[in-house]
């Protein structure tokens, strides 16, 4: 079982402890015991957590406690995962999607993970299929235009000088 999905099961709420039809009872967030936590002890604990379970923070902090500090966080913390249900991907899994995907998807990727899960397999796979990694039509667009504007440069300073 994967860590989230334990995390997950172990928090889930029960009928005798969610009261009816209240989906932001404190024992249905993601981080338990989360309204009695002290700001830094929250904040330590996001880099554990989905996209969906920061949002499901985000709400709840704001129609709560909306403490300042806690929110300016969950705003850096969120963002795009780099590629779909990246959240519910095991370490392998990402290292067999970083094989064939290209410089912007695993750079996305190397990114996002050093912002939240910090796996050292997934960085360091990462790492090694970056250098080899084919350019997106976005990357190879950008490099043709320098390379233009290069020699477009050159050829006019020999005009000036010439």
């Amino acid at each position: 079982m994967r860590l989230s999905e334990r995390l997950r099961s172990a928090r889930r709420p029960t009928a005798e402890t969610t009261p009816a039809g209240d989906p932001a009872a404190p024992d249905s967030l993601p981080i338990a015991g989360y309204d009695g936590l002290h700001e830094k002890d929250v904040i330590a604990r996001f880099h554990e957590l989905s996209q969906v379970e920061l949002a499901e923070l985000e709400s709840h902090e704001r129609s709560h406690r909306n403490r300042r500090v806690v929110l300016d966080k969950l705003r850096y913390m969120r963002s795009p995962e780099p590629i779909l249900n990246y959240d519910a991907l095991e370490p392998q899994e990402v290292v067999r999607q970083l094989e064939s995907a290209d410089s912007a998807t695993i750079r996305a990727i190397r990114d996002y993970e050093g912002k939240f899960r910090r796996r050292r397999q997934v960085l360091g796979a990462a790492t090694q299929a970056l250098p080899n990694a084919v350019a997106n039509a976005g990357e190879r667009d950008r490099r043709d235009e320098k390379a233009e504007r290069t020699r477009t440069g050159i050829q006019d300073r020999r005009d000036l000088t010439g």
